[in-house]
């Protein structure tokens, strides 16, 4: 495993485990119920676009050259790989730049 990887990995599981954290801190204002479908949706939509991040850094290279031949040849030649990692390093990033600007 490269350290592309690892690092995004890394960053992945932290935002999974802040997540969690702040919303187990707000458990006294809300029932089991509520705490759980919060829990379940906030994890799961955060699962879900953290898996495109990872796939667009992990799988930048395969996915670029898999994306030609769409439909009406709207897409005439193969994204370079390193073009598609650094979107999913964008993505992956974006929760960190939003919270710095928020901050100032």
């Amino acid at each position: 495993m490269n350290l592309s990887k690892l690092i995004s990995l890394l960053i992945s599981m932290l935002y999974i485990a802040t997540l969690i954290f702040l919303i187990m801190m707000d458990r006294d204002h809300a029932s089991k119920q509520e705490l759980f479908e919060r829990l379940f949706g906030v994890v799961g939509g955060m699962i879900v676009w953290l898996g495109l991040s990872l796939g667009c850094i992990w799988w930048g290279d395969e996915l670029g050259e898999g994306l030609i031949g769409a439909e009406f040849g709207l897409i005439s030649s193969t994204s370079p790989g390193w073009f598609v990692k650094f979107v999913g390093w964008v993505l992956l990033l974006v929760p960190i730049i939003v919270v710095v600007l928020m901050c100032k």
